[in-house]
């Protein structure tokens, strides 16, 4: 009887479409920090464990229309294997030197999931690439984009870009040049080779601006050494 229900329920799993967890460029949809400065960006979509991807589709285009149209600059079709998908995660580089990509420019995407009984499911994108000078060189990344020293007080921000070799739980926290904890800017999962950003207000956790002086940004992943950076906090006049 067991085997029985086992069957049925696996059978009425192949005729729903494959449940997409999350997609986009670069850890996120929407992404509008996408450094291609050194790098390619990457396009990934996570989908439910126990479902089997048959293949895969990516179109890219410079305008909205040209995904339907098939006015596309990148076009991929793929199955999933050992060497693009990890823990029901698929992930692409976009070759952006190649297909020339621009900064300060929007890009659509369109990703499209097939699984073994060629049910599919959709998914439609857009991206900003950033201006960056980041060096993106490495496996585990921590930059100061620009913008170091800053001045909060008057309205500036920094931009902070971090990457990682595997998909670990990190956090991004501001110490003082002491050591005294300030605040902590992320604490979630990042997914390997992706480029992620966080900007800073120069605030610590109770909303309160910092003096001026040198502080301490550190990139914290499970078994490895720190990362550090120094970002400096100016009082304009």
């Amino acid at each position: 009887m067991k085997k029985i229900l086992f069957f049925i329920f696996t059978a009425t799993q192949l005729l729903q479409a494959i449940e997409i967890i999350s997609y986009g460029v670069d850890g996120k949809n929407y992404n509008t920090d996408v450094v291609i400065h050194q790098r390619n960006p990457v396009v990934f979509f996570e989908y439910i464990e126990g479902y089997v991807v048959k293949n895969f589709e990516i179109k890219l285009s410079s305008f909205s229309s040209g995904l339907i149209s098939g006015s596309t600059i990148w076009y991929v079709n793929q199955t999933t294997t050992s060497l693009n998908t990890l823990n029901n995660i698929t992930r692409i580089e976009i070759p952006s030197t190649q297909i020339g990509l621009k900064v300060r420019t929007t890009y659509y995407l369109m990703i499209t999931v097939y699984d073994i009984s060629s049910t599919s499911v959709t998914l439609t994108d857009t991206f900003f690439t950033t201006l960056s000078a980041a060096k993106l060189e490495g496996n585990i990344i921590l930059e100061v984009d620009y913008k170091n020293p800053f001045s909060p007080k008057m309205g500036e921000t920094t931009q902070i870009r971090y990457k990682t070799n595997k998909d670990t739980q990190i956090k991004i926290c501001v110490f003082s040049i002491s050591g005294k904890f300030i605040r902590s800017l992320v604490d979630n999962i990042a997914l390997k080779d992706m480029v992620y950003t966080v900007s800073w207000d120069g605030k610590d956790e109770n909303g309160v601006y910092l003096p001026s002086g040198i502080y301490i940004v550190s990139l914290i992943i499970p078994e490895e050494t720190p990362v550090t950076k120094l970002i400096g906090i100016v009082e304009k006049k």
